[in-house]
């Protein structure tokens, strides 16, 4: 990235310290925030890490926050100015067929996968997708199992990768666009489901739409990727036989709850079914709502009859 021209042309000349790592120009930030311009050259840029900072006001933060700060633009516009514009994301479509061409991976994921792995990613959009990830998981460290397993970037396509299932990988918009703000591979998501291990392992199962939601909703929780369930997720649900499902979808979607539960009993589920209706947001919000029991067909098919 050109960060160096681009603080030339925005903020007047700067130089390059003696060790070479950081270059220093004037702050933008110092008269808003101790009262008088910068003129001795206070903010340093480093050179080998996506990091800027004043000693003088003690501004700090990634370096593509000071060009959205002094430019007054987007995470895309900034990058653009940096010379580092958004790619065609339609080049991250892949040619693996459905369940991969080598069984000796867990997990399916896009072409160029870079997975965290702790500290610093080295990539200002690294950074940026592992801050968003560790926001919306609610966990402070880098080296969480959840984040390292599961979590990663593409470097130039702006967005946080998520490994669904072993087959199945989802794309999440980092930019505040009309891009689409989730991608998947190129083919049929079938019966893949995040956390899909929790129905080997629990009795009671709660179904969510996002990998997020899932997360929050508890350790017994799925994401359909979705509000609506494929046939095949609905066949691997009830083909393990627990002994509830509680439905969790994001508020507003007491529909589709209904329409799934339905799906569920004519597949042949015989369990309790609880709809876990949300007052407002996600289950990565609030689990706050209000909470039905079915353990026969007919209440269900009685609540969806007009």
């Amino acid at each position: 990235m050109n960060i160096d021209r681009w603080a030339d042309t925005r903020l007047g000349s700067g130089i390059i310290t003696s060790s070479g790592s950081e270059y220093r120009v004037n702050c933008p930030f110092c008269k808003a925030r101790v009262g008088r311009e910068d003129t001795k050259l206070h903010m340093y840029i480093s050179m080998v890490k996506p990091v800027a900072s004043c000693k003088r006001c003690d501004w700090g933060g990634h370096y593509v926050e000071l060009v959205m700060s002094v430019e007054g633009c987007q995470y895309a516009e900034a990058l653009e100015h940096i010379g580092n514009p958004l790619p065609d994301i339609s080049r991250y479509d892949t040619i693996f067929s459905p369940r991969g061409l080598s069984h000796t991976i867990e997990m399916c994921a896009p072409p160029g996968f870079m997975p965290f792995t702790g500290g610093l990613t080295e990539s200002v959009e690294g950074d940026v997708a592992l801050k968003y990830a560790k926001s919306r998981l609610k966990i402070c460290r880098s080296s969480h199992p959840l984040l390292i397993n599961h979590f990663g970037y593409v470097p130039g396509s702006n967005r946080l990768w998520i490994l669904i299932d072993e087959w199945f990988w989802q794309g999440r918009s980092l930019v505040d666009s009309n891009d689409v703000k989730y991608i998947s591979p190129p083919w049929p998501k079938g019966d893949s489901l995040w956390n899909a291990k929790a129905l080997e392992i629990h009795d009671h199962i709660i179904v969510c739409e996002g990998v997020f939601s899932a997360h929050h909703a508890g350790p017994n929780a799925l994401a359909l990727c979705g509000k609506k369930a494929t046939p095949e997720q609905i066949e691997r649900i009830v083909s393990k036989k627990p002994q509830s499902v509680k439905i969790m979808l994001d508020a507003g979607a007491y529909l589709e709850s209904l329409y799934l539960a339905a799906d569920l009993l004519l597949v042949g589920y015989s369990g309790r079914i609880y709809l876990h209706s949300l007052y407002s947001g996600d289950p990565a919000d609030s689990l706050v709502g209000e909470v039905e029991e079915y353990d026969w067909s007919s209440g269900v098919i009685a609540a969806l009859e007009p």
